[in-house]
Protein backbone atom coordinates (compact mmCIF):
# COMPACT_ATOMS: atom_id res chain seq x y z
CA UNK A 1 0.00 0.00 0.00
CA UNK A 2 1.90 3.03 -1.25
CA UNK A 3 0.55 6.55 -1.56
CA UNK A 4 1.99 9.89 -2.63
CA UNK A 5 1.93 13.26 -0.90
CA UNK A 6 -1.16 15.20 -2.12
CA UNK A 7 -3.47 18.02 -1.15
CA UNK A 8 -6.89 16.38 -1.44
CA UNK A 9 -8.97 18.91 0.50
CA UNK A 10 -11.83 20.47 -1.46
CA UNK A 11 -13.50 22.27 1.47
CA UNK A 12 -12.42 22.41 5.11
CA UNK A 13 -15.54 22.74 7.27
CA UNK A 14 -13.74 22.98 10.62
CA UNK A 15 -10.20 23.62 11.79
CA UNK A 16 -8.03 20.50 11.72
CA UNK A 17 -7.16 18.53 14.85
CA UNK A 18 -3.49 17.93 15.69
CA UNK A 19 -2.46 14.33 16.39
CA UNK A 20 0.96 13.14 17.59
CA UNK A 21 2.98 11.25 15.00
CA UNK A 22 5.95 8.93 15.42
CA UNK A 23 9.20 10.50 14.25
CA UNK A 24 11.43 7.57 13.36
CA UNK A 25 10.12 6.49 9.94
CA UNK A 26 8.22 3.48 11.30
CA UNK A 27 4.77 4.77 10.37
CA UNK A 28 5.27 7.55 7.81
CA UNK A 29 2.09 9.37 6.83
CA UNK A 30 1.63 11.27 3.59
CA UNK A 31 -0.64 14.26 3.08
CA UNK A 32 -3.97 13.05 1.71
CA UNK A 33 -3.85 9.71 3.55
CA UNK A 34 -6.87 8.55 5.52
CA UNK A 35 -5.60 7.99 9.06
CA UNK A 36 -6.60 6.40 12.35
CA UNK A 37 -5.43 6.94 15.92
CA UNK A 38 -3.80 3.91 17.50
CA UNK A 39 -5.13 4.13 21.06
CA UNK A 40 -2.58 1.57 22.33
CA UNK A 41 0.54 3.29 20.99
CA UNK A 42 -1.06 6.79 21.15
CA UNK A 43 0.07 7.75 17.66
CA UNK A 44 -1.45 8.46 14.28
CA UNK A 45 -1.15 5.78 11.56
CA UNK A 46 -2.28 5.33 7.97
CA UNK A 47 -5.67 3.59 7.73
CA UNK A 48 -5.01 0.10 6.46
CA UNK A 49 -7.79 -2.25 7.56
CA UNK A 50 -11.43 -2.24 8.55
CA UNK A 51 -10.36 -3.35 12.03
CA UNK A 52 -9.06 0.18 12.59
CA UNK A 53 -12.23 1.82 11.26
CA UNK A 54 -13.59 2.65 14.71
CA UNK A 55 -10.47 4.74 15.26
CA UNK A 56 -10.78 6.55 11.90
CA UNK A 57 -9.55 10.10 12.58
CA UNK A 58 -9.91 11.74 9.14
CA UNK A 59 -7.50 12.82 6.40
CA UNK A 60 -3.92 13.96 7.04
CA UNK A 61 -3.43 17.48 5.71
CA UNK A 62 0.32 17.06 5.43
CA UNK A 63 2.80 14.27 5.90
CA UNK A 64 4.64 13.26 9.05
CA UNK A 65 7.97 14.42 7.61
CA UNK A 66 9.27 17.25 5.49
CA UNK A 67 9.25 16.51 1.79
CA UNK A 68 11.73 16.93 0.24
CA UNK A 69 14.03 16.34 3.19
CA UNK A 70 16.33 19.31 3.90
CA UNK A 71 20.00 18.48 3.22
CA UNK A 72 19.00 14.89 2.49
CA UNK A 73 18.15 14.21 6.14
CA UNK A 74 14.71 13.09 7.29
CA UNK A 75 13.06 15.76 9.43
CA UNK A 76 9.79 14.86 11.15
CA UNK A 77 6.90 16.98 12.38
CA UNK A 78 5.93 16.34 16.02
CA UNK A 79 2.24 16.28 15.04
CA UNK A 80 0.09 15.98 11.92
CA UNK A 81 -2.98 18.17 11.25
CA UNK A 82 -6.02 16.02 10.44
CA UNK A 83 -9.21 17.20 8.72
CA UNK A 84 -12.23 15.64 10.39
CA UNK A 85 -15.03 17.82 9.07
CA UNK A 86 -14.22 18.34 5.41
CA UNK A 87 -15.10 17.54 1.84
CA UNK A 88 -12.09 15.85 0.27
CA UNK A 89 -11.11 14.40 -3.10
CA UNK A 90 -10.36 10.69 -3.00
CA UNK A 91 -9.10 8.40 -5.75
CA UNK A 92 -11.99 6.34 -7.11
CA UNK A 93 -11.96 2.61 -7.75
CA UNK A 94 -11.98 2.14 -11.53
CA UNK A 95 -15.23 0.76 -12.96
CA UNK A 96 -17.47 1.76 -10.05
CA UNK A 97 -20.30 4.28 -10.50
CA UNK A 98 -20.59 6.88 -7.76
CA UNK A 99 -23.81 8.73 -6.84
CA UNK A 100 -24.42 11.76 -4.64
CA UNK A 101 -25.01 10.71 -1.00
CA UNK A 102 -23.66 7.18 -1.49
CA UNK A 103 -21.57 5.66 1.33
CA UNK A 104 -17.90 4.91 0.58
CA UNK A 105 -15.41 2.51 2.14
CA UNK A 106 -11.64 1.98 2.23
CA UNK A 107 -10.28 1.00 -1.18
CA UNK A 108 -6.93 -0.44 -2.28
CA UNK A 109 -4.91 2.07 -0.23
CA UNK A 110 -5.27 4.99 2.19
CA UNK A 111 -6.13 7.45 -0.62
CA UNK A 112 -8.62 5.28 -2.52
CA UNK A 113 -12.31 4.66 -1.88
CA UNK A 114 -14.85 2.17 -3.15
CA UNK A 115 -18.64 2.20 -3.05
CA UNK A 116 -19.17 -1.45 -2.15
CA UNK A 117 -18.49 -2.68 1.36
CA UNK A 118 -16.87 -5.99 0.38
CA UNK A 119 -14.42 -6.85 3.16
CA UNK A 120 -14.67 -3.34 4.58
CA UNK A 121 -17.79 -2.35 6.48
CA UNK A 122 -16.78 0.95 8.10
CA UNK A 123 -18.32 3.90 6.25
CA UNK A 124 -15.64 6.59 5.81
CA UNK A 125 -17.84 9.21 4.20
CA UNK A 126 -20.49 10.02 1.64
CA UNK A 127 -20.14 11.05 -2.00
CA UNK A 128 -20.64 14.80 -2.46
CA UNK A 129 -21.15 15.42 -6.17
CA UNK A 130 -20.93 18.97 -7.52
CA UNK A 131 -24.31 20.71 -7.70
CA UNK A 132 -24.61 20.16 -11.46
CA UNK A 133 -24.15 16.39 -11.15
CA UNK A 134 -26.22 15.23 -8.17
CA UNK A 135 -28.70 13.07 -10.11
CA UNK A 136 -26.35 11.52 -12.65
CA UNK A 137 -23.82 8.98 -11.49
CA UNK A 138 -20.13 9.11 -12.34
CA UNK A 139 -18.44 6.02 -13.78
CA UNK A 140 -14.85 6.10 -12.53
CA UNK A 141 -11.92 5.71 -14.91
CA UNK A 142 -8.21 5.69 -14.07
CA UNK A 143 -7.11 8.88 -12.33
CA UNK A 144 -10.60 10.02 -11.28
CA UNK A 145 -11.13 11.75 -7.96
CA UNK A 146 -14.50 11.72 -6.20
CA UNK A 147 -15.57 14.37 -3.68
CA UNK A 148 -16.38 12.80 -0.30
CA UNK A 149 -17.71 14.35 2.89
CA UNK A 150 -15.85 12.59 5.68
CA UNK A 151 -17.87 10.73 8.33
CA UNK A 152 -15.58 10.89 11.33
CA UNK A 153 -16.96 10.18 14.78
CA UNK A 154 -13.66 9.64 16.57
CA UNK A 155 -13.12 9.65 19.52
CA UNK A 156 -16.69 8.70 20.49
CA UNK A 157 -16.58 5.28 18.81
CA UNK A 158 -13.11 4.47 20.10
CA UNK A 159 -13.95 4.97 23.76
CA UNK A 160 -17.62 4.00 23.89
Amino acid sequence: MSTTQQNNVALLLELPVMFPAIQDGTFDIKGGDLVYFDTSAHILKTLDTDAHGDYFAGMALNGSKYSPAPYGLDKYFPAVPVAQKAIVRMSATVGETYYHGQAVYLGADAQTIKNTAGGYTRILGYVSMPEDNTAAGHLAVAGDKIRVELAVDFPTTAFA
